[in-house]
């Protein structure tokens, strides 16, 4: 990716985490490989002119309660709906207040520099 990009092009994307929340689901999921956190994409974007910008939060404390909400109530579509959205509500709250408490998932923003 960092190959095919402008200098100074954006490179965003989003990953699972790689925490025990998340690992305890990928079986289930059906995930091929393990998500990355802000170290493991340091890592992986090293010597290949990348920065990373900006790392995000998603799907936090909340957002994992409204997923598992859903997740678990789907064959229950009226208490699925009842409280996936006022927990989805707040975890953009949470999101908007940029509260990490180890996310499902991240945002990752990095520029490749220019020559």
């Amino acid at each position: 990716m960092a190959r095919v990009l402008k200098p100074e092009g954006r490179l965003i994307l989003t990953s699972t985490g790689n925490n025990l929340f998340t690992k305890r689901f990928q079986e289930v999921l059906e995930h091929c490989r393990p998500g990355y956190e802000k170290e493991d994409f340091e890592r992986l974007i090293w010597g290949t002119g990348l920065v990373l910008m900006k790392v995000r939060p998603l799907f936090s404390i909340l957002g994992k309660a409204a997923w598992l909400a859903n997740r678990g109530l789907s064959k229950h579509k009226k208490l699925s709906t009842l409280l996936f959205y006022p927990l989805f509500w707040l975890h953009l709250a949470e999101y908007a207040a940029r509260v990490d408490y180890r996310p499902f998932n991240r945002l990752f923003v990095a520029v490749k520099r220019g020559n």
